[in-house]
C-alpha cells in the first residue's frame, strides 16, 4: 500500500479484546495498535497460579490486571485482581499480581496449621491473591477487588455448617491479608508455611456480582504477604483487629539435624500416640518435592530421611491428627 503508517484497531466484542490479527509488516513500517480497554468477563476457574501479563485502566480509576490465555483472542483472557490507586502512589509490576487457585471443591481445613493453638475452626477458600509492589502505598491506601465463585462460597458454606458462626450468604464471609510479611506462603494449602510470625487482618469488604461470579472489595494500607478468600471460623484468627500468632505448642514442634544438611536429614518430634502419618517437603515456591508416608511412635520420635532434592530451601511437614508440624531447611551442595 501507499501509506507509510497504519493504526490498527483490535475488534472489541461484547466481552474482552476481540482478536488480535496477524500480519506482516514488509510494506508497513510503522504499524501502532489502538487501544484496547475491555476487562474479560471471566475469572481463573482451574487449578494453577496465574501471574498477570497485561493491565487495563477501567471506569471508575480502576486498573484490572488480566493474565493473557495465549491465544490469538483477548476473549480468552481472565481478570485476576483489581487495584484502584487513586493517590496512594504505589507502583506495582504487572507481573508481580497473582492468583492462585489451589484446588476445587472443599474449603482447605487449617484448623490443625502450626500456627493454631486451640484447635479453633479455622478454613479458607481453595483461591488466595498476592501483590508484590515496587512502591508501597502512602498513607491514602488503596482499594483491591478480588474475584470468586459462587463454589467457592458454598465451600466454606459447608465447612462451617455445623459452627457458631456458621456463614448462610456471602456478605457473611470474612476476607483477610497479612499484615506482616515474614516469608509466609498465601497458599492456604501449604499451611501458610514460613509463618514463624504473622498478624492477620479481617478485612472491611464489600461484596457484589460480577458476570456471574462475584468480587468482594476492601481497602489495604500495605501489601503485605498477600492474602486469601473467605473464611469462617469460631475464634482464630477471624478477629476484627491484627492477631498476632507467633506460639507453637510443645507438642507440635519438630527439629530438623543437621541444617543444613547435605545427604540425610534428622527429623525428631514427640507424639502423645502411635500412628500412621504423612510426611511431606515442599521447596521455597510451595511445589510439593517428597511424600511419604511414615509411622510413628507415641514418645519421641526420630526419623532419618535421605534426600535426593537439589540444593536450596525447603519446608518439611509432618501431618499427624494432633496437628501439622512445619519446620524449615536448607539442603547444602
Amino acid at each position: 500500500t501507499p501509506y507509510n503508517s497504519v493504526v490498527y484497531n483490535r475488534i472489541d466484542g461484547s466481552v474482552g479484546c476481540g482478536l488480535n490479527p496477524t500480519m506482516t509488516t514488509n510494506r508497513r513500517p510503522n504499524i501502532q495498535w489502538g487501544t484496547c480497554s475491555t476487562v474479560p468477563d471471566s475469572i481463573p476457574k482451574t487449578v494453577g497460579i496465574f501471574r498477570a501479563s497485561y493491565e487495563r485502566e477501567g471506569a471508575g480509576g480502576w486498573t484490572h490486571y488480566i493474565n493473557d490465555a495465549g491465544t490469538p483472542s483477548r476473549l480468552d483472557d481472565l481478570l485476576l485482581l483489581s487495584i484502584k490507586k487513586g493517590t496512594s502512589g504505589v507502583e506495582i509490576p504487572v507481573d508481580q499480581v497473582e492468583l492462585g487457585v489451589t484446588g476445587l471443591g472443599a474449603a482447605v481445613d487449617l484448623s490443625m496449621a502450626p500456627y493454631v493453638t486451640n484447635n479453633q475452626r479455622w478454613h479458607t477458600m481453595n483461591r488466595y491473591w498476592n501483590v508484590t509492589p515496587t512502591t508501597q502505598p502512602n498513607a491514602d491506601g488503596v482499594k483491591v477487588r478480588f474475584y470468586y465463585t459462587e463454589d467457592d462460597f458454598l465451600a466454606v458454606q459447608a465447612a462451617t455448617n455445623t459452627s457458631t458462626t456458621a456463614i448462610t450468604t456471602h456478605e457473611d464471609l470474612l476476607f483477610y491479608k497479612f499484615e506482616s510479611d515474614s516469608g509466609v506462603n498465601p497458599d492456604p494449602t501449604m499451611g501458610h508455611l514460613g509463618g514463624s510470625s504473622m498478624n492477620f487482618r479481617a478485612l472491611d469488604a464489600t461484596i457484589a456480582a460480577y458476570e456471574g461470579d462475584y468480587y468482594a472489595e476492601f481497602e489495604v494500607a500495605s501489601f503485605s504477604g498477600g492474602g486469601a478468600g473467605g473464611i469462617g471460623c469460631d475464634v482464630l484468627p477471624c478477629e476484627e483487629t491484627p492477631l498476632p500468632i507467633t506460639d507453637i505448642a510443645l507438642a507440635k514442634s519438630i527439629v530438623l539435624t543437621p541444617n543444613p544438611v547435605f545427604e540425610e536429614l534428622g527429623i525428631q518430634f514427640y507424639s502423645n500416640k502411635t500412628e500412621a502419618s504423612s510426611l511431606m517437603i515442599y521447596d521455597i515456591s510451595g511445589r510439593m518435592m517428597v511424600e511419604q508416608k511414615v509411622e510413628i511412635q507415641g514418645g519421641q520420635n526420630e526419623i532419618r530421611l535421605p534426600l535426593s532434592v537439589p540444593p536450596g530451601v525447603y519446608f518439611l511437614s509432618l501431618k499427624t491428627s494432633e496437628g501439622l508440624m512445619t519446620e524449615r531447611f536448607v539442603k547444602s551442595f
